[in-house]
């Protein structure tokens, strides 16, 4: 594609912008591809380990512990009629 793209021949004026086109649009992903995303990944990426550690330190944890769901409600009791009933007893 280069040379179509860039050295004029013989009926090249109709297929040469075709060419340009291709080559710069691999250019432009292929940079974007190596430098922009990564980049872009560890911005986004240590913006979220810093909103998590901020989060952590506001509950009183340290880094690696967990807050364990404290469960401090008691089950109904099931009547003893009712289930014998529902049995079909």
């Amino acid at each position: 594609m280069i040379p179509l793209a860039f050295f004029p021949g013989a009926g090249a004026e109709m297929i040469q912008p075709i060419g340009l086109t291709f080559v710069g649009g691999l250019s432009v992903s292929f940079f974007m591809t190596l430098f922009v995303v990564p980049v872009m990944y560890s911005l986004l990426n240590s913006r979220g380990e810093k909103r998590r550690l901020r989060r952590l330190a506001a509950e009183g944890l340290e880094q690696g512990e967990r807050r364990v769901p404290s469960f401090d409600f008691a089950p109904a009791p099931i009547p003893v009629a009712t289930a014998v009933e529902g049995a079909g007893v």
